[in-house]
Formats: C-alpha cells, structure tokens, sequence
C-alpha cells in the first residue's frame, strides 16, 4: 500500500518537473522570436501564453529569425526566387 503512494507521489512529481520544463523552454523561445507583449502575459496568467506564443512565427527582425535566416543561406547560397 505505502509503496503505491510513494510511486504515484514520485510520478506526479515527474509530472510537475516536466510541465514547468516545457513551460521555461516555451518561455525562452517566445522571448528569442521577439513577441515581448505575449512573453509579459505570460507572466501575468501563469505561462499558458507562452505555448501559444512559442508556435507563432518570430518577428523578422527576431534573433530566431536571422539565426533560421543564417542557416538558410548557408544551406542554399543565399539564392533569391
């Protein structure tokens, strides 16, 4: 009995450690793509914002976007059309 409280207590632990990891990485990807107002919401409503702002494309003068800019002249030789 106690070593199925302890395993669900560890699961739901995992659960918890994993959820504010995804939250911290949405956080630092919307920061990188540029939408500073959704990245200060975030804060305000507890980070849910930050998933939706995480999958939004970045502003064009972002860091993630010259850094996908970068990669991809390199990859293409900077080919236009």
């Amino acid at each position: 009995m106690w070593g199925l409280v302890a395993l669900s207590a560890a699961v739901g632990g995992a659960i918890v450690v994993a959820f504010f990891a995804l939250l911290a990485v949405s956080a630092v990807v919307t920061a990188l793509k540029g939408q500073w107002p959704l990245f200060v919401a975030g804060f305000l409503v507890g980070g849910i914002v930050w998933f939706i702002a995480a999958s939004r494309l970045a502003r064009q003068d972002a860091y993630w976007a010259h850094q996908k800019m970068e990669r991809s002249r390199a990859r293409y030789g900077g080919q236009e059309g």
